[in-house]
């Protein structure tokens, strides 16, 4: 067990007030300042288990309630020991809001701070002082930063506990001492050869002369401070509001984001009696540079990855299958998507005579058996004054969205999600060894039907779709798993060297066209992120519903069966196949629409570890610094870019 004694105050008080007696504060530049240090001490003896009773058998009584926090508040100060503060002077305190369950800051959150106990310097409680906080609420910023003003008294040798609280949030406090100080300067200039988050704050410590730096690492207990300071923005100077004056230290810097990500140290750093001015900066100046923290990027990740590939991609609106879409093995890929999707359209937009043409076409292969001499003529003539009123009433009206197909499909396919499983293996050599198991598109959107002016219209036709949810189908649009090469560079970050993904986007706007298309234009709906119900399964159900076949049939039969051979089924079948006719184009165009295509891509991000135990455990990128880009590589026709984003969560 660990105890704070107050009273352990008391003599490092008196070593303070002893030196600043003479001299400014000290008794010469290379001597030591000791600090109110405010220590612990470690019980050996453990405490009594109180759920065990005196046979040390568990006691099952009610174990009490532990309340479970949704959010946490952070102190970006170092709350071991109290924070010194010059009496009448102020000290920024500032904390960050964070979700317990993945450790990300959150904005928007109100937090409260109070003066919960005030006492002195040997723990006796004290009901009143002169200390105040110059703001009681902050509201948490993008960064998930608050932040409060504690204003020094004129009373000193009191120890202020400041508490924070938040809804959703367990309380937390930190201590201040006020105490008569002298003063001098100190600004310090950071370096860091990587991009850190936007979290990052850099905690700086200057210690006694004493402490030499290869003693000292990230993870180091610091002892025998004499002055702090925080940076929040690694391009700023930062400045310590009251380092003791004409003393030698050692500077130590920790990049803490979540846990410490880099740490610099340096010795020797004199701080003179002088203090800037309004017009003169502070003499007293150091630069330290940090070095990221080592820690191992060994095992899995859970990868989210955006690929942009608009480019791809061409209005379908003017493309005319009919003379513009032959030879379509050497189309490029925005062409042939085109063919395809127009050809699907116009299937469904065909007239009643197109629809007749392809049944009576279908017809001729009777020709010789269930039909001889001059019945293929009569049976053209009863197609042609039986389909057309047929269209005309039993159509369903669904049909005519199909016409609509080829830019609902692009626009579903200009930004692709995906989820994975990254595994990065041992390094060697430098180089890291990795594979990507592509678990699911998530999401994609169908956003036909969806009402813009709906607050929630980001959220309609959201569809994920994984990998093993496709079944046999000839045009799956399944990713087969990846392998790469990385390296990690400097400033925490990994480089992803250029690596083959197996995304065929022709196989996926069949799929849209097809699978997608189908059933929500006959009836179904998305919900739960997968579609359901619908009448139809593919784009082939969906054409053989233009006309009800089962029906045609039986009229049919009840004007040719005088000299009709064949069955009601025959005629049936022979509607079915002949609407089949209509999709004769879009299915040949399919063929070379699915041949093999692929996606290069390389990308970097920056690793940090939220867990403090070494292990990198989430990547993400900086904007303007990180990369996530390669070439679409279509079966024919030029290349096309690529551009996205990508993040890794530890599993």
């Amino acid at each position: 067990m660990r105890v704070f004694p107050i009273a352990a105050a008391v003599l490092a008080l008196a070593a303070w007030t002893g030196c600043s007696s003479s001299n400014g504060g000290n008794g010469g530049p290379d001597q030591d300042v000791p600090p109110v240090d405010l220590g612990y001490i470690d019980d050996a003896q453990e405490p009594e288990d109180p759920g065990a009773g005196a046979d040390g058998v568990e006691d099952q009584g009610t174990e009490p309630d532990v309340p479970q926090a949704t959010y946490e508040i952070v102190f970006l100060s170092d709350t071991m020991f109290p924070q010194q503060v010059p009496s009448g002077q102020p000290f920024t305190i500032r904390a960050r809001v964070r979700l317990v369950q993945d450790q990300t800051f959150v904005s928007g959150r109100q937090v409260d701070f109070a003066i919960s106990r005030i006492e002195t310097l040997d723990g006796e409680e004290v009901f009143k002082g002169d200390s105040s906080l110059t703001r009681p609420s902050s509201i948490s910023n993008a960064d998930g930063l608050v932040e409060t003003v504690f204003q020094g008294g004129a009373t000193v040798e009191l120890l202020y506990t400041v508490t924070a609280t938040s809804p959703d949030a367990l309380p937390v406090s930190m201590r201040l001492v006020v105490l008569k100080m002298e003063c001098g300067c100190l600004t310090v200039s950071l370096g860091y050869p990587g991009a850190p988050g936007s979290g990052a704050s850099y905690q700086l410590s200057a210690l006694t002369s004493d402490k030499k730096c290869a003693d000292l690492n990230a993870a180091t207990p610091l002892t025998g401070v004499v002055a702090e300071a925080l940076g929040l923005d690694l391009t700023q100077p930062v400045q310590f509001q009251c380092p003791p004056p004409n003393t030698t230290v050692t500077l130590v810097v920790k990049g803490v984001e979540n846990c410490p990500f880099a740490f610099g140290c340096v010795e020797g750093i004199v701080i003179t009696g002088d203090k800037a001015t309004e017009t003169t900066p502070c003499p007293n100046t150091a630069t330290v540079g940090l070095v990221a923290t080592p820690m191992t990027l060994e095992g899995a990740f859970t990868g989210s990855h955006r690929l942009d590939v608009s480019a791809a991609f061409e209005d379908c609106s003017a493309v005319d299958p009919a003379t513009q879409c032959g030879s379509p093995a050497t189309l490029g890929f925005g062409r042939l998507v085109c063919c395809y999707l127009r050809a699907v359209e116009q299937a469904f937009a065909a007239d009643a005579a197109t629809v007749v043409a392809a049944i009576q076409a279908q017809a001729d292969s009777w020709e010789g058996t269930l039909l001889t001499g001059d019945e293929g003529a009569k049976l053209d003539a009863a197609l042609a004054s039986l389909i057309p009123d047929k269209l005309a009433s039993d159509s369903p009206a669904w049909v005519a969205k199909y016409a609509q197909v080829a830019a609902r499909v692009t626009t579903a396919l200009r930004q692709i999600n995906l989820n994975s499983t990254i595994t990065f293996g041992a390094e060697e050599d430098g180089k890291i060894p990795g594979t990507i198991v592509w678990d699911a598109y998530n999401p994609l959107y169908w956003k036909a039907g969806c009402d813009p002016s709906d607050p929630n219209f980001f959220a309609c036709g959201k569809l994920v779709l994984p990998m093993a949810s496709f079944g046999e189908l000839a045009y799956a649009p399944t990713i087969q798993d990846s392998t790469f090469q990385a390296s990690r560079v400097a400033g925490n970050r990994v480089v992803i060297e250029d690596h083959d993904v197996a995304l065929n986007l022709g196989r996926l706007a069949a799929y849209f066209a097809s699978d997608v298309a189908s059933r929500v234009y006959s009836g179904g709906y998305i919900a739960d992120n997968v579609v359901k119900g619908g009448d139809a399964r593919s784009v082939e159900q969906a054409i053989a519903m233009r006309l009800p076949c089962a029906t045609v049939a039986t009229d049919l039969m009840s004007q040719i069966s005088s000299w009709f051979t064949g069955t009601q089924a025959d005629l049936e079948t022979l509607c079915e196949e002949g609407l089949l006719r209509l999709l004769q184009q879009a299915t040949d165009l399919r063929t070379p629409l699915i041949r093999p295509m692929r996606v290069t891509v390389s990308g970097s991000g920056a690793y940090a570890d939220t867990s403090c135990d070494l292990k990198a455990d989430r990547i993400t990128q900086v904007e303007g610094v990180d990369s996530y880009e390669g070439t679409f590589h279509p079966p024919a026709g030029a290349t096309s870019e690529v551009s996205g984003s990508l993040t890794a969560i530890r599993k």
